[in-house]
């Protein structure tokens, strides 16, 4: 893997990339033939626990930050988008058992689908890490940068393909492609499983269905969320790569996305619309196709979604 041939978001670079993760998902269903049903089941944590007890010693504290193993030379810290409260989650080659050691911050509020989408990430460093293929891969980048953007970058979307596999996100856009309609569906189908109270559920974030939505799209574009403040949580585009708000005080969002909700000023500030009432919010332009959703949390405050798709 040359590195001048090979950087961020290049053909060659996601060539590799999927090749990757492929294996990664591969090499997870051979540890544990049960894998995929504990990534589809509300008791997630305590399955990889038990089902991966011969791989790893797993720990989920309600801080992670007062480790011995934070500042380990060879530790991989992730801090995830709640950065505020410290680390999210760690992993190191070999702990305290002389195992490797996985740690997940799971406080007792903890939002369970960030806690689920972190415990992933972990494996994904554990099976890099640790399975020659996916080794070689990986320690063939010579330049330091390059590896550990690799490495995250193949953790993440490990994650995001273990919680919303291919077959279940194709059926999902399988009629009218990757729109904000059908992005919002996948969160509401899955948290009216955990409301009627099945086994079955993941409740995954919405950072989590907006990266494997765009990573869906046939065409270039982009697909964004905002918070309820009107704030970038996570724009996600199709060649792989991720925007999220910046640090500077700003909003984030883009001049493309201004210019589209002010088609709708009225209707998306207006919350006490339902979601349904948003769903004629689509228009083509130029071989350009747009739509927008909102998505409520609680009664009152609406997350928005924008698909931006170029035929």
């Amino acid at each position: 893997m040359n590195n001048n041939a090979l950087h961020a978001r290049s053909a060659a670079y996601e060539l590799d990339m999927n090749d990757q993760v492929r294996d990664m998902l591969a090499a997870a269903a051979t540890k544990d033939p049960d894998f995929q049903n504990s990534c589809m089941s509300h008791d997630l944590k305590r399955r990889i626990k038990w089902n991966w007890s011969d791989y790893a010693t797993f720990d989920y504290p309600k801080s992670v930050d007062d480790s011995i193993f934070i500042h380990h030379p060879d530790a991989a810290v992730d801090v995830g988008l709640d950065g505020d409260h410290g680390p999210s989650g760690l992993f190191v080659q070999s702990g305290k058992d002389g195992r490797p050691l996985i740690l997940v911050r799971s406080p007792d509020d903890a939002f369970l689908p960030r806690v689920h989408f972190t415990l992933l990430h972990e494996i994904g460093h554990l099976l890099q890490r640790g399975e020659s293929t996916l080794a070689r891969r990986l320690f063939r980048l010579e330049d330091d940068v390059m590896r550990k953007r690799f490495e995250e970058d193949a953790c993440n979307r490990f994650a995001s393909r273990s919680l919303l596999p291919d077959d279940y996100m194709e059926s999902m856009f399988e009629n009218q492609g990757v729109t904000a309609q059908n992005i919002r569906s996948i969160y509401d189908d899955d948290l009216n499983r955990w409301r009627s109270g099945s086994i079955n559920y993941q409740r995954v974030s919405r950072p989590c269905i907006v990266r494997r939505a765009a990573e869906m799209m046939d065409d270039p574009g982009s697909v964004t969320l905002l918070n309820p403040k009107g704030e970038l949580s996570i724009r996600a585009f199709s060649d792989g790569h991720c925007e999220y708000q910046p640090h500077d005080g700003t909003s984030g969002v883009s001049t493309a996305e201004r210019e589209i909700l002010s088609l709708f000023p009225k209707r998306l500030d207006h919350r006490e619309l339902s979601p349904m009432q948003l769903d004629n919010l689509q228009e083509v332009k130029d071989a350009i196709h747009v739509s927008v959703a909102g998505s409520f949390s609680g009664r009152t405050s609406m997350h928005t979604l924008i698909v931006i798709r170029r035929h």
